[in-house]
């Protein structure tokens, strides 16, 4: 159907707004509220006997019927799954990034959620040139429900990224000590101290992501050469001496000033051979085909009081913060993003 319909508005012969819009509106709260709901998840549970009938997931999930047959129908049609001799099967996307163990995005699915209703305020932020609510501070709190869910949806956001990251990024040999500011869930953290033996890791957050980080580590039980420290990146020291600090999709919640700022704040904490490393989404025709999707994705930044910035502007503002050696690494297609590496 997707192939049809990229055809159809090829061609120009269909009205393409109204595709653009309520088409893509309907399938995206589709698959947020069968994520929400358990629907995939319970397919998954079903494999094994063949799928389920819209009836028994109706029943099972204490939902409507005639609500969960034009859900699942809506499903079947977007490709997310497949209907087979009278039942439904998760289809191949699901299957794959969703409700796969290592790769499945359903906490990250949960976020967008609120990602939908915050960008409600999207108008007004164009208009006013300012975000419509404090985003850091709404997950600074711990224990919250949506706290926990930014966390965890994060983490499984993160391992698109870490194989790529820690195949392109040039750490010292030496390197002892690192930082992972905006660290969250500390997915970062524990894969680059699992790469590098003598490598001791901080995850550096504000206090409600540092509690989840926290029950992360003792829920998978990898805590080894890990250090937890709750903080303000831009108000706290951010101590010395450090031999990798990362910035993990971070800079992007961040107006330009904002992120001079950090730069500058960075620079101070490295070891002399230090090298900071900046993995983000970055978009302009300088960042290849990717950077497409990426000039899209910058109005949820700009949502948030920031902006999926260009390679050369991330290097200026390298420059300004008195960074002398920058270069960038490219990521196969299939992750969504690169990195950047500097050092004194």
């Amino acid at each position: 159907m997707n192939a049809i319909i990229g055809l159809l508005k090829w061609l120009n012969v269909v009205p393409v707004p109204l595709l653009d819009i309520q088409l893509p509106i309907v399938r995206a709260r589709a698959i947020i509220e069968a994520n929400r709901l358990g629907v995939f998840k319970l397919l998954a549970e079903h494999d094994a006997e063949g799928g389920l009938g819209a009836a028994e997931v109706a029943d099972k999930l204490g939902l409507s019927s005639e609500g969960t047959a034009l859900l699942l129908r809506a499903l079947k049609s977007s490709g997310y799954l497949k209907h087979r001799n009278g039942k439904y099967l998760n289809g191949r996307w699901a299957r794959k990034w969703i409700v796969h163990p290592d790769r499945g995005l359903s906490e990250m699915l949960k976020l967008q959620s609120v990602t939908y209703e915050r960008l409600q305020s999207l108008g007004d932020n164009v208009v006013s040139g300012r975000p419509s609510l404090d985003f850091h501070s709404k997950f600074e709190k711990a224990g919250t429900e949506g706290q926990e869910t930014y966390t965890r949806g994060m983490q499984q956001a993160a391992r698109m990224f870490i194989p790529a990251v820690l195949k392109s990024a040039d750490i010292p040999a030496d390197a002892k000590a690192m930082i992972d500011i905006g660290g969250a869930h500390g997915e970062y953290a524990r894969q680059f101290v699992a790469h590098y033996p003598d490598l001791h890791a901080t995850v550096f957050d504000l206090g409600g992501p540092i509690n989840t980080a926290k029950k992360l580590a003792e829920e998978q039980g990898r805590t080894e050469r890990l250090s937890f420290v709750a903080g303000n990146a831009f108000q706290d020291d951010l101590g010395e001496n450090w031999d990798v600090i990362l910035l993990a999709n971070f800079i992007h919640l961040f107006s330009p000033e904002q992120t001079l700022v950090l730069f500058e704040k960075c620079l101070k904490a490295l070891a002399p051979t230090g090298v900071l490393l900046i993995v983000d989404q970055f978009s302009g025709s300088e960042g290849g085909i990717k950077a497409q999707l990426f000039d899209v994705i910058s109005l949820n930044f700009f949502n948030v009081g920031g902006r999926a910035y260009t390679l050369s502007e991330v290097h200026d503002l390298l420059a300004k913060a008195r960074f002398t050696t920058v270069a960038d690494r490219r990521f196969p297609p299939s992750v969504p993003g690169g990195l950047i590496q500097a050092s004194r």
